[in-house]
């Protein structure tokens, strides 16, 4: 077997790197990261367009025709009437709301014409010591009293 001595190999590299090419590997591998060089994916056939545009103009007519529907106060109060009472107050009873917050939502013409029962108060006694310290719990003065 003949031995190889590697004096006699040539020098030279069997392999080219293009001229300029690490010079301009910084600048291209930054164009290619700020996104100048890439192409779209999505690609928007007539039909693609046809299809959002039917899909637009179909969310706009179903908003339409249910706020025709439901936002008439009759089709409410008859919703609202078919609701029992048990059912409001065990969901008002789950849910965080406090009485504040209900009656923020009640409007004043709802509050005139809600009626108190003429022996509402007359099972409440409530003496002079009590009162006052009703009052000191709440921060009620004697000022805001005489308004």
């Amino acid at each position: 077997m003949d031995k190889i001595k590697l004096d006699d190999i040539a020098k030279n590299t069997p392999f080219k790197v293009p001229d300029n090419y690490f010079e301009q590997l910084s600048a291209d591998i930054l164009e290619r990261k700020s996104g100048l060089n890439q192409k779209s994916a999505w690609v928007w056939t007539p039909a693609m367009k046809l299809a959002l545009a039917s899909t637009f103009v179909l969310m706009i007519t179903l908003t339409i025709v249910l706020r025709i529907n439901f936002n008439s106060p009759d089709k409410f109060d008859e919703f609202l009437a078919d609701v029992s009472t048990e059912d409001i107050v065990a969901y008002l009873a789950s849910s965080d709301l406090n009485e504040f917050e209900l009656l923020e939502a009640i409007d004043d013409e709802t509050m005139l014409d809600f009626e108190i029962e003429d022996d509402f108060m007359q099972d409440l006694e409530i003496d002079d010591e009590s009162l006052d310290d009703i009052f000191q719990d709440y921060g009620i003065t004697d000022e805001l009293l005489e308004i």
